[in-house]
């Protein structure tokens, strides 16, 4: 058997190709620039303000408070539009975490685990916690395996497969029960996964 274990950096690197082609990823990045310039435009003119005022330090203290307050409202904004635009334009894949590839005789599959925009595990952080009760295994013989595509570091899976839910998971666009396709990511430690497949395949 043959394991390919799980990459954080090779994730959010291959991730960042995903999103680059997806229709909104510039639009909703744009808004999340804008919205952090005009963070720092508050804080910087808050600060010319003072400048220009002669301000005594307790109101440079009072008047700084205010505007980080002012500030912290399009920056956070801004975070949680660059953190949605990560999520929403690399579905399926940014959705699928901890992914481990094995390569037995004649089984191919796909450990992750399923996670939403709300968890870190979607943001390939490293406070994630990956419970073995909450894992989906993708599961396919060797011998259904209609074709394989492997483009841009996202490897398909043509033929009838399968994927183990865990208890109360439920079916979505992602995930389901049984499927004609399914892709996951390349993100392993090891860098031959693509020689690897193939090859087991024959």
């Amino acid at each position: 058997m043959i394991t390919f274990t799980p990459s954080l950096s090779e994730r959010k690197r291959i991730l960042k190709l995903v999103c680059n082609k997806h229709s909104q990823w510039k639009i909703r990045m744009t808004f999340s620039v804008i919205l952090f310039i005009l963070a720092a435009g508050i804080m910087i003119g808050f600060a010319a303000l003072l400048i220009w005022q002669h301000a005594i330090p307790v109101a440079v203290y009072a008047f700084m408070a205010t505007a980080l307050c002012f500030a912290c409202v399009p920056f956070f904004s801004g975070l949680s539009v660059k953190n949605t635009a990560k999520y929403i334009c690399g579905l399926p894949y940014s959705s699928f975490a901890n992914g481990t590839l094995f390569l037995k005789d004649d089984v191919l599959e796909y450990v992750f685990w399923h996670v939403g925009p709300d968890e870190p595990a979607a943001y390939s952080s490293k406070r994630a916690v990956y419970r073995a009760r909450s894992k989906f295994v993708y599961s396919i013989p060797k011998a259904e395996i209609k074709d394989v595509s492997i483009q841009d570091g996202v490897c398909t899976i043509m033929g009838k497969g399968r994927i183990q839910m865990p208890k109360g998971a439920v079916e979505d666009d992602a995930v389901k029960e049984c499927c004609d396709s399914f892709g996951f990511l390349l993100a392993f430690e090891q860098s031959d996964a693509m020689q690897k497949i193939k090859q087991w395949r024959g």
